[in-house]
């Protein structure tokens, strides 16, 4: 509440908006639900770090200090889709399911996109409202926002920017199962054994194409030298 109250007041000095930087909880058990909202609202202030477009930031010190993906890896996984660009739907799809987003018959919430024919809604973490793409061939006919209630396109744009969905990315489930196996691996003795039990489910439903919810707790395998939000700073003032 302090720092929401002191990002308020320095929007209000400045005339930058500055935003509240929070932690989020990992997800080490498994779940049916799990919630992204904390992650999703780092991972906006992420993509603005990432384009230059946060003078300011309120952070609190865990949400300051928790580990998440290299600079250069958020970097990999962003893309901006401009009218009249040409790009396949299809590598798009690709593209996203590598950005940690979730492929369903309809979006309803941030981190996920539907293609249907040459249509392709995506809602990317930091928009307001989703986005509606035309393709006519492998060129972008038409974009606009719409709305999750109505399914309705409404007001044209030019461009948008997707930035990923998730902090620990691991690719498609294959991908994702490679590097846990390439992991298990590496190790010696008893852990070994240990760490096979533990990874065997998970390791399922990868490799029956599913992605458990759970994989915050690889975050280490994934990224052996994680960054914090302060590797997104060049010369930062404290």
């Amino acid at each position: 509440e302090e720092g929401r109250r002191l990002a308020a007041d320095l929007t209000a000095f400045t005339g930058e908006e500055v935003t509240l930087l929070a932690a989020r909880e990992f997800l080490f058990h498994d779940s049916a639900v799990a919630s992204r909202q904390w992650e999703h609202q780092r991972l906006e202030i992420l993509a603005r770090l990432h384009r230059g477009d946060c003078p300011v930031l309120v952070a609190t010190v865990e949400g300051l200090l928790q580990r998440t993906m290299p600079p250069a890896v958020f970097a990999a996984s962003c893309r901006q889709l401009h009218g009249g660009q040409v790009c396949q739907p299809e590598g798009l799809t690709d593209f996203l399911v590598r950005a940690g987003y979730t492929r369903c018959d309809q979006v309803e919430g941030p981190g996920q996109f539907a293609l249907r024919g040459g249509i392709l809604d995506v809602f990317s973490p930091g928009m307001d409202r989703p986005v509606r793409a035309e393709f006519f061939g492998d060129e972008v006919d038409a974009m606009g926002s719409f709305d999750l209630t109505t399914q309705r396109r409404e007001d044209a744009i030019d461009k948008f920017y997707l930035s990923p969905a998730r902090e620990v990315l691991f690719g498609k489930p294959a991908d994702a199962a490679e590097q846990l196996r390439a992991f298990l691996a590496k190790q010696r003795g008893k852990k070994k054994t240990a760490m096979a039990d533990c990874m065997a489910a998970d390791l399922d439903l990868l490799d029956g194409g599913a992605v458990p919810v759970n994989m915050d707790k690889y975050l280490a395998v994934r990224y052996p030298h994680p960054a914090t939000v302060l590797d997104y700073f060049d010369d930062p003032i404290l």
